[in-house]
């Protein structure tokens, strides 16, 4: 076993929720409110998120990270302050990596899971987020815990 594939094992049994998170996530990005970002507009995005009445209320701590080009092919990942996307990335990606920078040292646990179905239903509206909150109770994603200190 090479060391990626340790790593990814490691992270797996770290975080119990990751695989189920992710196949909710391919259904979801059918839904109406998804946008297809190219790499120049995702920065903005990201400020528009970062600068809304709602978002700067509810996480007044929040610093809005640097996003830079990723290296590991088409994903998304955020690591410390920094957010990285590939040439393109959905909206929901980019509100799922937020949700990394809200929720750290969280995985893909209940914390990141509520404060994600909240920026969807913040930032792409209610019916993405009825359709994410089901997808998450079809594979008993724990979501339910209201987000504290944050």
């Amino acid at each position: 076993m090479n060391f990626l594939n340790s790593l990814l094992l490691l992270i797996a049994f770290q975080d119990p929720q990751q695989a189920r998170i992710y196949d909710a996530e391919r259904h979801i990005i059918n839904a109406p409110g998804i946008e297809i970002l190219e790499f120049a507009k995702i920065h903005g995005y990201t400020a528009r998120v970062y600068s809304d009445p709602w978002f700067r209320q509810r996480y007044p701590q929040a610093r809005q990270p640097k996003v830079v080009r990723g290296v590991l092919g088409q994903n998304a990942y955020s690591v410390g302050n920094t957010i990285a996307f590939p040439e393109r990335a959905c909206n929901f990606h980019v509100l799922h990596e937020i949700a990394h920078q809200l929720t750290p040292n969280n995985g893909h646990g209940p914390k990141f899971a509520r404060v994600l179905v909240d920026l969807v239903q913040h930032f792409m509206g209610e019916r993405d987020a009825s359709i994410l909150r089901s997808l998450y109770m079809e594979r008993n994603i724990n979501w339910l815990q209201r987000p504290s200190g944050l």
